[in-house]
């Protein structure tokens, strides 16, 4: 990978360290719906200033024109990330961030399998292994969580891996429309950070009109809603910038990106005083080695 690659999504890890520990104590026992729809308004308005800031109102104006075939592929992204973001919001605000940060880390895994099956990549004797150790971190962690009375047939389990599935299909399409269409970073982040903000509108609006109040979750807010929004279009910055990079592996960077899940486990795990952290550091260790192999082979 080059260095300036590298370093790019280095940074992109430790900034998204910090939005999953933000992320846990904006939706913890909170409203999804409502912290989603926020702080995605927060990013997006980050964005359109920091884009002014650099370039000025032209540099907006340029990366929002593009053609309707364009605008198309970047409604599928905003639909994979939308439903990434949403279940694993749901997951998060009762699941332990020490448990989830294991299996958002096995992203890189689906990642692989996934160019696997598309581009018909044939996994390497090394990548075998860290498939494999991925899984046993995995099988660990489930004997962890049973005893934090979690369970893989649970509902925030499940939600969990579910969106890191499809999280992992939306980094596999980053690489589709960055390096083989082409279209520039900021034109990406523009259009998926407004078309976020238009489905999570939509989905309040809906919520509030067919769902009954008595049966919808509280919304409380928190500092860390807007902050949740700010760190999370800062990353995205690096990591498209990284993905874009000649040179760059889409699976390499995913690895090195999913470092993050070790800024989250230390700092959400104490924060939050999770239980049994040193058996699951072992168990995301095991996961993080297998990530590593299955990129370098």
């Amino acid at each position: 990978m080059p260095p300036f690659a590298f370093l790019l999504v280095a940074l992109s890890a430790l900034v998204l360290g910090l939005y999953d520990v933000c992320r846990k104590h904006a939706v913890r026992d909170n409203s999804a719906v409502d912290v989603l729809l926020l702080s995605s308004a927060a990013g997006f308005a980050a964005f359109l200033a920091a884009t002014v800031a650099g370039g000025g109102v032209s540099a907006v104006a340029s990366a929002a024109r593009i053609p309707a075939t364009t605008g198309a592929m970047l409604a599928v992204k905003v639909g994979l990330v939308g439903t990434s973001w949403g279940v694993v919001f749901l997951a998060l605000r009762r699941l332990p961030i020490s448990l989830a940060a294991p299996v958002r880390a096995t992203s890189p895994l689906w990642t692989l399998l996934g160019a696997v099956a598309l581009y018909g990549e044939a996994p390497r004797p090394w990548q075998l292994v860290g498939m494999a150790l991925m899984v046993a971190g995995n099988v660990a962690l489930a004997s962890i969580g049973t005893g934090d009375g979690w369970s893989w047939r649970g509902r925030e389990m499940l939600l969990i891996v579910l969106g890191t599935v499809i999280g992992a299909a939306s980094s596999l399409y980053d690489k589709h429309l960055l390096s083989r269409v082409g279209i520039p970073p900021s034109t990406v982040q523009l259009h998926f950070s407004a078309g976020l903000v238009m489905l999570y509108g939509a989905v309040w609006c809906v919520r509030r009109a067919i769902w009954p109040r008595v049966r919808r979750t509280p919304f409380a807010w928190r500092w860390t809603v807007p902050l949740t929004g700010v760190l999370l279009v800062f990353s995205d910055a690096l990591y498209f910038r990284a993905v874009a990079t000649p040179g760059a592996d889409i699976s390499m960077v995913s690895v090195f990106r999913r470092c993050s899940a070790v800024v989250a486990f230390v700092v959400g795990g104490l924060l939050f005083r999770d239980r049994h952290l040193r058996r699951k550091g072992g168990a995301l260790f095991l996961v993080l080695l297998g990530a590593a192999l299955a990129a370098l082979g």
